[in-house]
């Protein structure tokens, strides 16, 4: 409703969910429905060239979750639905910017439905139902040309009242993530492998993973060990 959408967005009142040197997430209430405002200020030279001699890709900005997430949207991949994105400045350390998504309404993420011990109440079938679920959604990200680089069971959104024999899974928290045609081995390897590490404390057994690769690759197990022996390993 400002001729300044930045400090209008900056000066949001709302619940803090995460608060860094150069930005903050909340959660605000419009008309009772939540919403999640992430808000981007800028990041400084230091902190980018910081990030660029450690190897990693600095995050400047909204754009490239707003990009990750208009992709998915377009393409029928569960994720919030973006509302609101605005961003000013061409300098990239001195940028500012927002997104605001819809809040994913009465969901649990699979992280929190483990520590709570609701998996141990599963069927063998609505475990390995779950299972195919994760795997599809994964697998539907990277065919998107989509990599997370922080894939790990807290991002995956589960509908708390879910019935687990047609399972629906939601993807969050996109901002550090990439976008090209094709999602290079090295970065598939990365997310699939960190999603395996935050499994595994849960008594994630040898099969779980065997299956989950399957339905991920589109093969039989035969296939599995013959054509994707190399990407086991990485992953482990």
């Amino acid at each position: 409703s400002s001729d300044n959408p930045i400090l209008e967005a900056k000066n949001f009142e709302g619940e803090v969910y995460r608060q860094y040197a150069n930005r903050v997430t909340k959660k605000i209430l419009h008309k009772d429905r939540g919403y999640f405002l992430k808000f981007h200020g800028p990041v400084g030279w230091k902190e980018i060239i910081k990030n660029l001699l450690l190897f990693k890709l600095p995050v400047v900005g909204a754009k490239q979750e707003y990009l990750a997430l208009s992709r998915m949207q377009n393409l029928g991949i569960n994720a919030p639905k973006v509302k609101s994105y605005y961003s000013r400045g061409i300098n990239p350390s001195k940028r500012s910017s927002f997104l605001i998504t819809q809040e994913l309404k009465d969901t649990i993420s699979l992280e929190d439905f483990f520590l709570e011990g609701r998996h141990k109440n599963l069927s063998f079938l609505e475990k390995n139902n779950l299972l195919k679920a994760t795997a599809n959604i994964t697998r539907q990200l990277h065919q998107s040309g989509i990599n997370h680089r922080d894939l790990y069971l807290c991002h995956y959104h589960l509908d708390a009242a879910t019935d687990f024999n047609s399972i629906e899974l939601s993807l969050i928290d996109l901002h550090r993530a990439q976008i090209r045609n094709e999602v290079p081995e090295r970065w598939l390897v990365k997310d699939v492998g960190g999603l395996y590490h935050s499994a595994i404390q849960f008594g994630l057994t040898e099969r779980d993973c065997y299956r989950f690769l399957m339905i991920y690759f589109n093969c039989s197990l035969r296939e599995l060990f013959s054509d994707h022996q190399t990407f086991l390993k990485k992953t482990r």
